[in-house]
């Protein structure tokens, strides 16, 4: 029960830290969308601060969940690199309001907080989570045949995340008008793929 209302409290802060930002968002007002008394809130969460890296903490989660969970290593490579561009683009989308606070907050926060080096530390820890995923991705895809083995999944895996990120600022910061979502995801898979296909 507890951590049910803990996620519904967390769900509330993500729509008004969405709309309002880190700095402009009260505690008050987090305990008046999330139907609560302002001391049941601090019981869940001691200051704003410590909400905010939760919420911070949840949609990396919620990231990892689309590039290292919905993955079978078994499938195809090809496949798989195509479904992670599709669920990160629809992810971005779905959840753009929250993404942009996110991203242009959390290094003023990081700055500014005392504990900045551990908060640095764990967005390290999970990017290269990430990276070593898609190079084992990647070094299957060589070892299975499908992948040019002159090219390092290392490198591979560090262009595939700066082509996402470079995707993802266009959404979120520059409103890119997406039309067909599948359509313009599977493109940017292509690219990729046709870049690192065995011929």
């Amino acid at each position: 029960m507890k951590e049910a209302i803990r996620k519904y409290i967390l769900e509330k802060a993500k729509q008004i830290l969405s709309k309002k930002g880190f700095k402009n968002t009260t505690m008050d007002e987090i305990a008046e969308v999330s139907d609560i008394s302002k001391p049941t809130l601090y019981k869940y969460f001691s200051s704003k601060e410590e909400l905010f890296i939760q919420v911070l903490t949840e949609i990396n989660s919620e990231v990892d969940k689309i590039v290292l969970g919905i993955i079978d290593m078994e499938d195809d490579i090809f496949d798989n690199l195509n479904t992670i561009v599709l669920k990160t683009m629809e992810f971005l989308m779905k959840n753009k309001a929250i993404m942009k606070m996110a991203l242009f907050e959390s290094r003023e926060f990081i700055k500014q907080t005392k504990d900045r080096n551990s908060h640095i530390k764990k967005f390290i820890k999970n990017r290269q989570q990430r990276k070593e995923f898609l190079e084992k991705l990647l070094l299957k895809g060589q070892k299975d045949g499908k992948v040019r083995d002159d090219l390092t999944p290392e490198i591979l895996s560090i262009m595939m995340l700066g082509i996402m990120k470079e995707i993802s600022f266009e959404i979120i910061f520059l409103d890119f008008k997406m039309g067909n979502i599948r359509q313009l995801s599977s493109d940017i898979a292509n690219i990729i793929i046709n870049g690192i296909k065995r011929r």
